[in-house]
């Protein structure tokens, strides 16, 4: 009777101690997420990366988590299932061990990366480190060792195909040259800048059908006349940014994602870097999922989608800037109100 004691307390124990050594290793991966993503938009800044290409580097640094869990488990609806031309073999990237599975899909966002990022190499030092933590939050070397072998699969497998997503052609487009005409679209002080990424509308979509799928209203036509329509509203926009309160500014500076600003002053102009768009919503993901109580699956899922959708957005976005060809309200206000006024924020390329 004792002996059967005994065991029931040594099946217990053990049961336990390794429902803490799962939880432990869930909690891991789960906290090690944000700063995974936050590490691509680090070099992202380093390397002032414009919005568009931004988004295409958000997506495919997580698009293939995103596919492992797909890859794992029958309920997770990801790029196979969502994108009609993502490659469908899976089988190559099954483990029996999800805590594996979990591991990988967190190291995949490293080893995309290092593949795809101009100066991805940097990140290798970060992997290191998450390699190490990984150790003391109680993964195996063969778990480690596995899930290592399983990232830098998918991240191959993501490189191959993006191959096909036209991102290669870009630079054989003609050099974009903006129209002389009133109203249209010219490059804004200080710098300058050429037009970014005037042809990215042919980019390979993902859900949606084309970049021309959603289009907008026409814009109000644009008319100098004093008290047209356009002027009325050129004038709210001059009018608004002269009463100014500071809850705006703060709104206006929270908002404030152009990847490169130039300061100048006398002879010498400054350069500053600052997160994109697409970075700034992958890390509002992130704080959304942590403050709902998100598990690692479901916030890989929402960075996934989030990143999809971002991509598309940008296509979509990008076909209607250079279709509509619009004029900045700085150039207008300069032209017609006031010479020396300048927007709050500096005006971006496009």
């Amino acid at each position: 009777m004792n002996g059967r004691i005994i065991t029931l307390l040594a099946l217990y124990m053990f049961c336990m101690v390794g429902q803490a050594k799962s939880q432990k290793q869930s909690q891991f991966v789960q906290q090690e997420l944000q700063p995974a993503v936050f590490a691509l938009s680090g070099i992202m800044m380093h390397d002032v990366v414009s919005p568009c290409i931004a988004s295409r580097y958000y997506m495919y640094g997580t698009i293939g988590s995103y596919a492992l869990l797909e890859a794992n488990d029958k309920t997770v609806v990801g790029p196979v299932a969502l994108i009609s031309h993502f490659p469908k073999e899976q089988m190559a990237f099954k483990h029996s061990d999800i805590h594996v599975v979990h591991l990988a899909a967190l190291f995949c966002i490293y080893e995309a990366g290092m593949q795809f990022l101009p100066s991805g190499t940097e990140l290798s030092e970060k992997y290191i480190d998450v390699q190490k933590r990984s150790v003391k939050a109680g993964f195996k070397s063969t778990q480690i060792a596995d899930a290592k072998k399983l990232a830098h699969a998918m991240a191959q497998h993501i490189w191959q195909y993006s191959a096909g997503d036209g991102y290669k052609f870009l630079s054989a487009f003609p050099k974009y040259r903006p129209q002389r005409k009133p109203g249209h679209w010219f490059p804004t002080p200080p710098a300058y800048m050429d037009a970014a990424d005037p042809n990215w509308h042919t980019m390979r979509p993902l859900i949606i059908d084309s970049s021309a799928q959603f289009r907008s209203r026409q814009p109000v036509a644009f008319d100098s006349v004093a008290g047209s329509h356009f002027m009325q509203l050129t004038r709210e926009v001059y009018t608004t940014t002269q009463n100014l309160t500071a809850a705006q500014r703060e709104i206006a500076g929270f908002w404030d994602c152009n990847p490169f600003v130039v300061a100048t002053a006398g002879h010498m102009s400054l350069g500053f870097k600052k997160i994109s768009p697409g970075g700034h919503w992958m890390n509002i993901t992130c704080i959304g999922a942590r403050e709902k109580g998100l598990d690692f699956q479901q916030t890989v899922m929402a960075l996934g989608i989030e990143a999809i959708t971002l991509y598309d957005a940008f296509i979509v976005c990008w076909k209607e800037k250079y279709a509509t060809d619009r004029v900045r309200p700085e150039t207008v206000i300069n032209q017609y109100i006031d010479l020396n006024w300048t927007p709050l924020l500096q005006t971006p390329p496009f």
